[in-house]
């Protein structure tokens, strides 16, 4: 305290005109209307370049989670490029299926969008895109993040949509063990946002933990081999002749910023024929 007070003592004359330089100009401010205009001027110009900084700053610290996001997203749509071309489906007619010459003729088509809204901690969980009708997005389209399955479009307007999230209470897709091919039916259980039960999988087939589960590609929201989850546990249900399967999903919920919305060009076809053998 001594020392503090020496200092003050020391240079108490800089210290008096350094006051009385702040209360002048705090007058000359507030009394004049040019002066102060000038000062909020130049004191939002020092702001605004102290926030650019700040933002670039945070851009900077930022750049290896957005390149590991990067890359990925690329493995992502390396796998979508494989899965959205079927080479079973002919160019021209039946005859050129096994053509060594036919090229693949595309199945899916990707609008890329961005969560603007998103919940996890509800049995009802939704996420909002800025994308819609507009942008060629529809009801009952699949959507996927950069490690994989997402949702399925329940909602749409002109600009945004409303994606029924996998965790959802009446959420239901097809999944496959990779390993074995064996498909059964996804839901969540309401309880934990990291985890999924996979059901009807036969107690024969040989599950173990780690095992990766793909979309199936029975239904036309997804392309088949879209990654889900893997296997985190794996119980014998004594009543019936299946397992009961919990997945850690591979999509990290709580923190999705960018998905894409998968449009299956032969949906309104496959409906059709379908409909029309159910008829």
């Amino acid at each position: 305290m001594r020392n503090l007070l020496l200092f003050i003592s020391r240079f108490k004359t800089l210290f008096l005109f350094i006051a009385l330089e702040v209360i002048c100009l705090f007058l000359l401010v507030r009394n004049n209307a040019f002066q102060r205009a000038a000062f909020l001027n130049s004191a939002n110009r020092v702001t605004g370049n102290l926030y650019q900084s700040v933002d670039n700053l945070s851009n900077y610290l930022t750049l290896k989670r957005i390149n590991d996001s990067l890359r990925k997203e690329n493995a992502l749509l390396r796998q979508q490029v494989e899965s959205s071309f079927d080479c079973r489906i002919p160019l021209r007619d039946t005859v050129m299926r096994y053509s060594k010459d036919a090229g693949g003729k595309p199945v899916y088509s990707y609008v890329p969008a961005e969560v603007i809204n998103n919940s996890t901690n509800s049995l009802s969980n939704t996420l909002t895109l800025n994308k819609g009708t507009k942008h060629g997005v529809a009801k009952d389209m699949g959507v996927m993040g950069p490690n994989g399955v997402v949702g399925i479009v329940i909602g749409t307007s002109p600009h945004f949509s409303v994606v029924m999230s996998l965790l959802h209470k009446n959420a239901s897709i097809s999944g496959e063990l990779a390993r074995h091919n064996y498909v059964g039916n996804i839901r969540w259980d309401g309880q934990d946002p990291t985890s999924v039960q996979l059901h009807d999988i036969p107690k024969h087939v040989n599950v173990q933990k780690g095992d990766t589960v793909v979309t199936s590609g029975y239904s036309s929201f997804f392309p088949p081999g879209i990654s889900i989850g893997a296997v985190r546990k794996v119980t014998i249900d004594e009543a019936n002749n299946f397992y009961s399967i919990d997945l850690r999903l591979l999509t990290n919920f709580r923190s999705l910023e960018y998905v894409y919305v998968a449009d299956y060009l032969f949906r309104d076809e496959r409906r059709k024929v379908e409909e029309k053998a159910d008829g």
